[in-house]
């Protein structure tokens, strides 16, 4: 197991990229999570953060950055399926950029389809066509990519990856070895807490990439600090690791909900990762 984080990029008006990355990289970590958007920072932005992990010889794996522009959620596939393709071919042309100086074979981290319970068939019609078209977008292209279809949590509105059933149903209707699980062990884990989740080698040797970080039960805030986390995940990283996980766990530490304690928690959130890695 490798140790990665989310590269929030808020935090760069208190700690340069520079600074953040080389405390990072001199504590354990081999990886970084990007969420890149020409919106959010410029491309020269973007190259020099890619430098700087290219230099220190870190890998990075993306986040679709549905923060930075809501084209991006799948319900608009229906509807604005020319527009959406754009959009997404701009973040692949971009991705592609950055890997002219990595060399790993990155995972790109998709939610699936929101929906209201009545709304269920197109949600999942939306998410399989999609699906299809950027593992043949990937394929034709010969890009370095997996998509990594995320567990995301139960909610009011509904999300295809939100349930077990959903996920497996999408992973066995493609078979593809571009095609498999970020588990984010907090969505996961809340959908049956405070009960044990099913951890058996069909969902864990699926696994290609994780999210892990804290959740307030009293506040329902999740994306805080482990070590100030309501919910531990100790049984969840053993198993993991004793599946024979080589990929990244990566640190979803957000600095809109961590606050100004951000930059220290995160490096305490790494040294306490560094007890499972």
């Amino acid at each position: 197991m490798k140790l990665s984080f989310t590269l929030d990029e808020k935090i760069f008006s208190d700690i340069s990229p520079e600074k953040l990355i080389e405390k990072a990289s001199n504590q354990g970590i081999s990886s970084l999570e990007l969420a890149p958007d020409i919106d959010v920072l410029s491309l020269e932005a973007y190259k020099n953060i890619i430098n700087i992990m290219s230099d220190k010889k870190l890998n990075a794996n993306y986040h679709v950055p549905y923060f930075a522009n809501e084209i991006y959620e799948l319900e608009h596939f229906e509807f604005f399926e020319s527009k959406l393709k754009d959009k997404y071919l701009s973040f692949l042309n971009l991705l592609e950029v950055f890997q002219e100086n990595l060399n790993n074979k990155p995972a790109i981290v998709i939610h699936g389809c929101n929906y209201k319970e009545e709304e269920k068939s197109q949600a999942m019609d939306n998410t399989l066509k999609f699906l299809d078209w950027m593992l043949n977008n990937i394929t034709k292209r010969n890009l370095p990519f997996t998509l990594a279809i995320e567990t995301l949590r139960k909610k009011e509105l509904r999300n295809t990856l939100d349930n077990r059933e959903d996920l497996f149903f999408i992973l066995d209707n493609f078979k593809s070895d571009n095609l498999k699980i970020c588990w984010d062990m907090c969505h996961d884990k809340l959908n049956s807490f405070p009960n044990d989740i099913l951890l058996d080698s069909n969902f864990l040797d699926n696994v290609v990439y994780g999210h892990i970080h804290g959740h307030d039960l009293k506040n329902d805030t999740s994306h805080i600090s482990l070590v100030k986390s309501d919910i531990d995940y100790t049984r969840e990283l053993r198993e993991l690791k004793k599946s024979g996980f080589k990929g990244s766990m990566n640190i979803e530490l957000l600095s809109n909900c961590s606050g100004l304690t951000y930059i220290e928690d995160l490096f305490k959130d790494i040294k306490y990762m560094n007890k499972f890695i």
